[in-house]
Parts: structure tokens; C-alpha cells; sequence
């Protein structure tokens, strides 16, 4: 009897048979796994085709001897982690599936992997039929695949040199403002001297670097590297100085400040201060650039303000975003910002505001 117990024990665990509305069984059989295809095997993804398809995955039916409801999941890992942790996608009943340039530069980042850099990566299909079913794989097929740079590393840039406010002193260099529309830009629109100017990463630091080789951007990365040329500008007056970082392109262009209104006083206001109206300072050679450095002991939402309320500034839907363009202010119109201590810029000529964290 012992036997005959153990024998259809050890049947039961080697066939799995599920009962059909009809009362017929099911067994579920080994057979063939899923077989993988990629469209190509090298990809180098760029912001510029960031909505076209980066590569199309076509897969085979994993077969289980039955009619079955299998769930395909497309896993994407570093080749060196072999899988341990994949970035996965669900797939729909269609063999093929295409990753458009942002999902994939999107797995890519997840995994950590550096920009502009050729990594090896693994992808293959995991099939499931139910949770108490082993998963069953594909093939693997290895990729090289070169993500871009969706964020810069810089909140923000800085300027010295003849042209800028504070000329040479690294310690000092003047803010630049950062671009909602594209966030590898950073702008400055204020008055410049006549002279030189040079573009830091960080206040206090020679390197990393913009400046010109030629009519070339030349990006200076490290202390032992070339020192380049400066950006010229021509004579003093009102610009726009723009400098995209990823394109390597620039633009110096005059800016007519003539109708500009010309406060008296902005400030930063909200219920943290009981509406009270909290003084930013500006200087003589940049009148419309507000700066503050202020401490939030709380999370809040602020208001930018004129002396007298003639005219007041917020955002819509930033959230905690430190840089963004405001809009003349409704009642709910705010910049929420998370406690902490900032530098806190506005420029009311363009109506950028920037707050670079203090640590």
C-alpha cells in the first residue's frame, strides 16, 4: 500500500492536469521555449529621435502542449548582471513589440548606466502560465546600445570674465537661468560688458568648462585640460547669452529692455510668512535679476511679488521643480518648494525663476 501511495505521489508531481469545464483533463506537456529576435544589434539612441523606434523584438509562441493563456514579458539587463535585476515589459498577444528611443534610453538609465557611453546588454522573453508553474525563458540576444543624456548634471551654470557682473571671481560667478523647453540650455538676459566670458559648472571651479575654439563650443572637462577661447561680447548693453551644453551650440543676441517695467521691489510671500512681504535684492549693473538666500523650515508654496502688489508671479503644476518660467499669478497659482535652504532667482524681464539648494 506504502507503494502504491508513493507511486501516485510521484506521478502527480511529474503531470500537472487541470479539469476543463467539461470535465476532461489537461496535461501540461514540455515544448518548444520562445524564440527571440532583435531588428538590429548595435543602437545608439539620441534626444533628437526620441519618439521613433529604436528596435523591434520579434518572439515565437512558448509551447505547453495545451491551449494556454501565456503571459510574455520582455526583460532588459546589464550583460554583466545576467538578468539578477531586469528592467521588464508586459508584453500584448503580438509577436513583435517595438521600444521607441525614449523607452529603451529609459531601461538604460534605470539601469545605471553611463550616457554616451557603449554598454552590452541581455534581453529575452520569460513566458508564465500560472504562479505555480516554473517561468519558462527564450533564447538571450545582446545588445550594444548607447543611451543618451536625459539630465544634465548641472541645476545650473555659472559666468565670469570682463563681460560678466562680477568679472574674473570665480567665487561669485553669476547664474545662469535654465530652460524649461529644453533643459540641456541655460540662459542669462540681463546686462553684459564689453569683454570676455566664460561659462563654469561650479562656482569656484576653472573646470569643468564652455568657452570657443573658433566659432566652435569648446568644452574644457578637467584642470589638465586646454584652457579655450571666451565668448565675446562686442559692447555693453542688454543680451541673451543661450548655451546648450549637449548640441555644443550657442547665441549672443541683443535684447530691448526699453519697455521693461522697472520695480521698485520684488519679494517672496506666502503663507509661511503670513503674506508678508519678504525683500529679494538686485544690483545696479542687473536692476531686473532678484536673487535671496533664504531657509523654508517647512515644505510651502510662494508667491513672487511686487513692492505694493502691482504685480505678483506663480507657476502651474511645477511641483518641487528648482528652475521654470512663472506666470502672472491667480490665487492658486504658486512655486511649491521642499524645506531646506536656498539661493533663490528671478529675472523679470523673462520671468525665470531658479533656486539652487545650499548645503
Amino acid at each position: 500500500m506504502k507503494k502504491l501511495l508513493s507511486y501516485t505521489i510521484g506521478v502527480c508531481l511529474l503531470v500537472l492536469a487541470a479539469c476543463d469545464e467539461d470535465g476532461t483533463n489537461t496535461v501540461l506537456s514540455p515544448g518548444e521555449d520562445s524564440q527571440l529576435t532583435a531588428s538590429k544589434a548595435e543602437i545608439v539612441l539620441t534626444m533628437e529621435t526620441a519618439a521613433e523606434t529604436a528596435v523591434v523584438f520579434e518572439r515565437t509562441d512558448t509551447e505547453y502542449g495545451f491551449s494556454a493563456a501565456v503571459t510574455y514579458t520582455l526583460e532588459l539587463d546589464k550583460k554583466s548582471d545576467n538578468f539578477e535585476s531586469p528592467r521588464m515589459v508586459i508584453l500584448g498577444a503580438t509577436p513583435e513589440v517595438a521600444l521607441t528611443v525614449t523607452q529603451l534610453n529609459d531601461m538604460m538609465l534605470a539601469e545605471e548606466l553611463p550616457g554616451e557611453e557603449v554598454a552590452d546588454v541581455v534581453v529575452r522573453i520569460r513566458s508564465d502560465v500560472s504562479t505555480s508553474v516554473d517561468s519558462r525563458y527564450s533564447n538571450t540576444v545582446e545588445l550594444k546600445v548607447t543611451p543618451y543624456i536625459a539630465e544634465p548634471p548641472y541645476l545650473t551654470i555659472f559666468q565670469v570674465g570682463d563681460a560678466a557682473e562680477f568679472g574674473w571671481d570665480a567665487n561669485v560667478a553669476s547664474p545662469m537661468f535654465r530652460s524649461e523647453a529644453d533643459n540641456f540650455t541655460y540662459t542669462f538676459t540681463g546686462h553684459l560688458n564689453a569683454g570676455q566670458l566664460k561659462i563654469l559648472a561650479y562656482q569656484g571651479l576653472w573646470a569643468p568648462m564652455w568657452g570657443v575654439n573658433g566659432s566652435d563650443v569648446f568644452f574644457r572637462a578637467t584642470d589638465a585640460d586646454p584652457d579655450p577661447g571666451a565668448f565675446m561680447v562686442g559692447s555693453a548693453g542688454y543680451y541673451t547669452f543661450s548655451l546648450d551644453i549637449l548640441k555644443m551650440k550657442y547665441t549672443l543676441e541683443s535684447y530691448d529692455e526699453a519697455s521693461a517695467p522697472d520695480y521698485t521691489g520684488v519679494n517672496i510671500t506666502g503663507d509661511f510668512s503670513g503674506w508678508a512681504l519678504i525683500p529679494m535684492a538686485n544690483t545696479a549693473a542687473n536692476p531686473h535679476v532678484w536673487t535671496l538666500d533664504y531657509t523654508f523650515d517647512a515644505d510651502v508654496a510662494i508667491k513672487l511679488a511686487t513692492d505694493g502688489w502691482t504685480a505678483q508671479w506663480g507657476t502651474v503644476g511645477v511641483g518641487d521643480k528648482l528652475y521654470g518660467t512663472a506666470v502672472p499669478a491667480g490665487n492658486d497659482d504658486k512655486i511649491e518648494i521642499v524645506a531646506g535652504s536656498y539661493t533663490i532667482l528671478f529675472n523679470d524681464l523673462t520671468r525665470q525663476f531658479l533656486l539652487i539648494p545650499q548645503e
